[in-house]
């Protein structure tokens, strides 16, 4: 069976409450919250797939997070995502949400897939550190401040 964890909070809790309600998931979604890394870890420990469906996600520390864990991440194609995960060999890369549903169905259905995932995932450390996340940061502020328009005083 599948089991849906979402982590955080925000102003949506509400609707997805009425969501999870209405369409009777109860038993199959969990509204997890804000979490301490010690929870977090162990989401990751106990997880069998991490999927990122969000369109405009820069970086992505959690999947990387959970990359780095072993979990296969399951994310969009034209995402800051796509800079660490490879289609395939550390979860799928998905175009749409289609897309994304389908990958997320045959990595549930396949263990040997997932396995296989996991195993990689655990022995190639990523070659994305803190070291380049902050200097690419730190590019993307000089690239905004130049590009944004004189402040006037």
């Amino acid at each position: 069976r599948l089991k849906v964890v979402l982590v955080g909070e925000g102003p949506l809790r509400a609707r997805l409450e009425r969501l999870i309600r209405r369409y009777g998931l109860q038993d199959c979604v969990e509204l997890a919250g804000r979490m301490d890394r010690a929870g977090i870890r162990e989401l990751y420990r106990r997880a069998d797939v991490y999927v990122a469906p969000a369109t405009m996600e820069s970086f992505g520390i959690a999947a990387l997070e959970a990359r780095c864990s072993g979990v296969p991440v399951l994310a969009r194609r034209r995402t800051g995502i796509a800079d660490f995960v490879e289609d395939g060999v550390h979860g799928r890369l998905a175009r749409n949400d289609r897309e994304l549903a389908r990958a997320l169905a045959e990595v549930a259905a396949s263990p040997q897939l997932r396995g296989r995932m996991t195993d990689h995932n655990r022995a190639h450390v990523p070659e994305t550190g803190w070291d380049d996340v902050l200097q690419r940061c730190d590019l993307a502020y000089k690239v905004a401040a130049e590009l944004a328009p004189p402040v006037r005083q």
